[in-house]
């Protein structure tokens, strides 16, 4: 089929590109507004940091994927005193927050093995926490680095993200990776496995103790 005026064919290719970028800046400039109403005040204007830890930070963002941030923002950090908005943003929002922070992401996310662990009262696992304990805290409070317990974190990590960061670190972070020894000593993928089984465990009610 062919235009009565091809002329016009210029012409509505400019409004139609017009329309998306209005589109696109209209989508950009809403989840703008909820980032700098919910988040901004503990994670900085420009998600930089400030009373609560960084945001736009490459070592992140090639870490975690996007249902991190979409839990994170609906279960909160009830030990670092980050409230739920699970009762105060839609669906919809959260999910816009969420891909809005993971746009701040330049390369790949890291590569690593995505099967999932049984929470276990892991004895290797147990002796290998307190590698973490020095830098997170034995328990649930935290040091140099966040509680790693927070139940409001374990319930937005996958434990192939847990795998990622305890293989290869968290870059721009103190956070080394330990497949290699960059921690301190090198950990087998065996002994990262009976590491996340613990810290998952740690999160179990009592009366389902599992004793491996």
């Amino acid at each position: 089929m062919k235009l009565k005026n091809p002329l016009k064919l210029p012409i509505l290719l400019s409004l139609l590109f017009a329309c998306l970028f209005c589109s696109t800046r209209g989508f950009a400039s809403e989840v703008e507004k909820l980032f700098k109403k919910h988040c901004a005040s503990c994670h900085g204007e420009n998600a930089e940091g400030a009373k609560a830890s960084a945001l736009r930070k490459e070592g992140l963002l090639i870490t975690a994927e996007a249902d991190f941030f979409i839990k994170s923002i609906k279960f909160g950090r009830p030990l670092s005193g980050c409230p739920s908005f699970d009762d105060k943003l839609s669906k919809a929002q959260i999910e816009s927050l969420a891909k809005y922070i993971k746009g701040w992401q330049k390369g790949k996310l890291i590569e690593a093995p995505s099967h999932n662990v049984s929470a276990k009262n892991d004895s290797r696992g147990k002796e290998l926490f307190a590698i973490c304990g020095a830098c997170h805290g034995l328990k649930i409070e935290g040091a140099m680095g966040p509680p790693l317990l927070d139940p409001g974190f374990l319930k937005s990590a996958s434990d192939t993200m847990l795998r990622r960061t305890i293989m290869y670190g968290r870059p721009g972070t103190p956070m080394k990776g330990f497949l290699k020894g960059e921690g301190g000593f090198p950990l087998s993928p065996e002994d990262i496995d009976s590491l996340i089984s613990y810290i998952r465990y740690t999160q179990l009610p009592k009366d389902k103790d599992v004793v491996k």
